[in-house]
């Protein structure tokens, strides 16, 4: 399994893509905490199944693992 691309996304809003995860993890949690609104990185699996995490402006992360 390997991750293919990471989008980070804000209230349906695409804020930038990456094929990079920690590249995409920096900018959600720079963007939650700029904005003071949690902030959605979902990545794309080489098997067609993807995983999201939000990032909260307070530091705190949700997970949702297995969206397809």
């Amino acid at each position: 399994m390997q991750y293919l691309e990471f989008t980070v996304c804000q209230d349906g809003k695409l804020l930038g893509t990456s094929p990079i995860m920690q590249q995409a993890i920096d900018a959600a949690k720079g963007y939650a905490t700029s904005t003071g609104e949690p902030v959605t990185v979902t990545g794309y699996r080489d098997d067609g199944k993807q995983k999201q995490v939000i990032y909260n402006p307070d530091g705190r992360i949700e997970k949702i693992w297995e969206l397809f």
